[in-house]
């Protein structure tokens, strides 16, 4: 893309596409890993009374980062497919009506 105009959505859910994966690995996986790992050694489950909300981070995290991977494909697809209603796409009334539909 040699156009800056057709960059300029993209950039902001590729910014928060990876602090999102920055959060999932560096804060969420690595605790469960530990989890799996203890149930291995002979913790029972029933006993892990924060993997429940641990759970609901990670699946929180995991929901987000599908999000935004779609957005960032429909936005790369109007980009490539349709550039001349790219900026009609970009208004804030779209980008909106998106974040509402999750």
């Amino acid at each position: 893309m040699n156009f800056p105009k057709l960059r300029s959505g993209a950039g902001f859910l590729v910014m928060i596409l990876l602090t999102d994966y920055l959060v999932l690995c560096a804060i969420l996986v690595p605790p469960s890993i530990y989890y799996v790992a203890k149930t291995r050694d002979g913790l029972d489950p029933a006993d892990c009374g924060i993997c429940r909300y641990h759970l609901v981070f990670q699946g929180t995290a995991n929901m987000l980062s599908s999000w935004l991977e779609a957005l960032l494909a429909v936005n790369r697809m109007v980009a490539v497919l349709l550039p001349r209603h790219y900026d009609r796409f970009k208004r804030r009334c779209i980008q909106v009506w998106c974040r509402k539909a999750k």
